[in-house]
């Protein structure tokens, strides 16, 4: 068959893209389904691609829009003021990291903190009051008992060792040697009665000094053996003092320290130094007694000369005014020189006791006093008491 010359441009054929898009996507969708297929018998999640359509012909890009500035960066917080732990709570406080709880109905907030001077090392204690976080109970001798006992002892003692230094001091002979037994504590006197052949007045002097001596031995003792309760501060050992933030219980008195402040639920009083009016108060009633008894028996002899020794029945100055007054003194004699030592140690004795007990009235010292305790009088009264036989004066402090 003759072929004949083709006429015309050769152009070649025109392929369109939209059957190739239509074709392209009959041969992907039984491929996914198969994947598809295959990753649920696997076990596995179909992927999203492949659950989805087929997303369109993308568009072209539009220009991103331009990023906006910054920001400048925040200022920093400014840091909460510390809170003043001494100073009486108002609020709650949460820890750090923590949150406030609410208080429960009937709850009383536990009672503010004291400064490290308020907590003191020992505490007197009272029968029923709280004790505070940081101390224990401790026991410890009765001290009133035993300064008592010491007291009592002592002012006797040391008369008779005075005469007795006095009189071997003059005396070198035999008369001497007898005033020796008044040198030994207790049973000195009781010797002392037989080799100085004493009477009357001697006898009761030398009777009740050895008394007086035993007496001061038996208060030594029972305060010794009387327990004291007190409360103590507790401190570990290698630490320092420690004074607890909060205390359970405060403490009925606290001493009071010049520039300090006030301390929470305390206010301030002035009370007489007790320790030193009662210890005036037992050297001026103990050696006053003696002079009394010895005024009450001399007198009761009823001759006239015992009226000489009634001086002794005053207070401080009666001791004196008989050093004078009274027939059997006499310095220059053996006899006169003991019972003018006598009387002249008892004046001193009271004169001491005196002088320490206004001392203890009139120096008055400062303390804190908590605020539920009732106030007290500074001086207190007197209780005088009339029956039909005698009198009763009371004096308590």
């Amino acid at each position: 068959m003759p072929i004949r010359p083709i006429e015309g441009n050769v152009v070649p054929p025109r392929h369109d893209p939209a059957r190739r898009a239509r074709v392209a996507r009959r041969v992907a969708t039984p491929a996914a389904r198969a994947v598809t297929v295959l990753a649920a018998l696997l076990g596995l999640s179909a992927p999203a691609a492949a659950q989805a359509p087929a997303a369109p012909t993308p568009a072209a890009p539009t220009p991103a829009a331009p990023a906006p500035a910054s920001p400048a960066p925040a200022a920093p917080a400014p840091a909460a003021p510390t809170p003043d732990i001494t100073a009486a709570p108002t609020a709650p406080i949460a820890p750090p990291g923590g949150a406030v709880m609410p208080i429960p109905q009937g709850y009383y907030r536990p009672p503010p903190s004291l400064p490290p001077w308020a907590n003191p090392w020992r505490i007197a204690y009272e029968p029923g009051d709280p004790i505070p976080r940081g101390y224990a109970l401790e026991t410890r001798a009765d001290r009133s008992l035993v300064g008592a006992g010491i007291a009592t002892f002592s002012v006797p003692y040391a008369i008779s060792f005075t005469i007795a230094g006095v009189a071997t001091l003059v005396d070198d002979g035999d008369d001497g040697e007898e005033f020796a037994p008044l040198f030994i504590p207790f049973v000195g006197p009781m010797i002392a009665l037989s080799t100085l052949e004493a009477e009357d007045s001697g006898v009761f002097w030398l009777t009740v000094n050895a008394v007086a001596q035993m007496g001061g031995l038996l208060l030594f003792a029972a305060g010794l053996a009387n327990e004291d309760v007190y409360l103590e501060r507790q401190v570990q050992a290698g630490h320092a003092p420690y004074a607890p933030p909060v205390l359970l219980g405060l403490p009925r008195t606290l001493p009071y320290k010049d520039g300090a402040p006030a301390p929470h639920g305390y206010r301030l009083e002035t009370q007489m130094n007790r320790k030193l009016a009662r210890a005036g108060a037992i050297v001026l009633g103990s050696s006053w007694a003696l002079a009394a008894l010895t005024a009450g028996t001399v007198l009761s002899e009823g001759s006239s000369e015992s009226e000489s020794y009634a001086p002794l029945l005053v207070p401080v100055a009666g001791p004196f005014i008989t050093l004078g007054t009274g027939e059997d003194i006499d310095f220059s004699d053996g006899d006169g020189r003991l019972s003018g030592a006598l009387v002249l140690v008892d004046g001193l004795a009271q004169a001491t006791g005196l002088a320490l007990l206004v001392a203890g009235l009139v120096a008055n010292q400062k303390i804190w006093v908590r605020d539920d305790i009732p106030r007290e009088a500074s001086l207190p009264a007197p209780e005088i008491l009339v029956g039909p036989t005698g009198g009763t004066l009371r004096f308590r402090f």
